[in-house]
């Protein structure tokens, strides 16, 4: 059995010692912040290091000790199942939450604990499992990414259906590839885009015989999530961007767009000019009857600009 092999136990092909609850108890492994395999707890002891017999083998990591930490299963007077982490001496400490362990000494992980051996992240979490349910958790222990690598890992053909407050999501897997989503009314891509931003809520896997038709296409699903959030960081970019544009827009522009009216002196005579109709009504009295003269506003103008620069002359006698 390949390095490979001995690292990665498929779903599929375990039996899970579950406890009085329905609980069994998952490590997931990453490596340069991916999920590099995930191993269920079933035995007794799980040891983990560099040396060929541990139950979760590091061979690659120089790090690592060869017995560096185990997991210890142990079973309290209620019937439930605990899992105890250890340091077995290892030469660069195994760390538990950010502190590290004293050698040797026993400590109780907890739903959610996170701990490092050499240049790997454990993440242990504590799943149900049902008849009707293959796997159900919720996505603030293991998130979307996390739970589509590990279907993957596991070449499930299964739906995983994502439960939040406003929204159901179903995510269709052939021999753990994509083919498939749907959200409320959506399908597709445009399903999957709403999909991958859910950060909060439950799931459940449910594995099929069956394949699933294909009704999104994608190269592999590291390539379809990494161009779905490149595309969404762009589009909200671009939001954030436009929202910036009409927050520097100064108020001057502001009053001149709500009101029409320029602020600058200089520019108020052009928009009076601008703004006098082209039609002007100038009254003249003739042997005393009032006649309408209609003439250009332009030719006013003038009239107007000379009438302001001189004094006023008298009034013409009428004769």
């Amino acid at each position: 059995m390949s390095e490979t092999e001995q690292q990665t136990r498929r779903l599929d092909q375990i039996s899970v010692d579950m406890d009085s609850e329905g609980h069994f108890a998952t490590l997931i492994m990453f490596k340069e912040k991916k999920v590099f395999s995930h191993v269920t707890l079933e035995e007794e002891i799980t040891l983990i290091g560099r040396n060929p017999d541990c139950t979760i083998t590091l061979g690659a990591d120089t790090e690592a000790s060869r017995h560096h930490a185990q997991v210890r299963l142990s079973t309290n007077s209620n019937g439930l199942h605990q899992y105890w982490l250890s340091d077995l001496g290892s030469t660069n400490g195994t760390h538990l939450n950010g502190k590290r362990l004293a050698p040797h000494q026993e400590t109780l992980l907890r739903d959610g604990d996170k701990f490092i051996i050499g240049q790997h992240l454990f993440k242990f979490a504590l799943l149900d499992q049902s008849n009707e349910k293959f796997l159900t958790g919720n996505l603030t222990q293991v998130s979307l990414f996390d739970l589509i690598q590990i279907i993957e890992n596991n070449r499930l053909t299964c739906i995983c259906i994502v439960r939040e407050q406003n929204a159901i999501g179903k995510l269709y897997f052939n021999s753990g590839q994509i083919v498939g989503c749907e959200v409320s009314d959506q399908q597709g891509l445009d399903a999957f885009r709403k999909l991958v931003e859910i950060q909060e809520g439950f799931f459940e896997v449910e594995k099929h015989e069956q394949e699933f038709a294909v009704t999104l296409e994608a190269t592999s699903n590291m390539n379809l999530v990494l161009d779905t959030l490149r595309e969404l960081d762009e589009a909200h970019a671009e939001l954030l961007n436009q929202e910036t544009d009409e927050q520097s827009i100064p108020n001057e522009m502001f009053d001149t767009a709500n009101t029409g009216l320029p602020e600058n002196e200089a520019m108020r005579e052009t928009h009076l000019s601008e703004s006098v109709t082209t039609l002007e009504v100038e009254e003249t009295k003739v042997e005393d009857i009032t006649t309408q003269r209609v003439i250009p506003a332009n030719s006013l103008m003038p009239t107007i600009r000379a009438t302001a620069l001189t004094p006023t002359d008298s009034e013409p006698s009428n004769s």
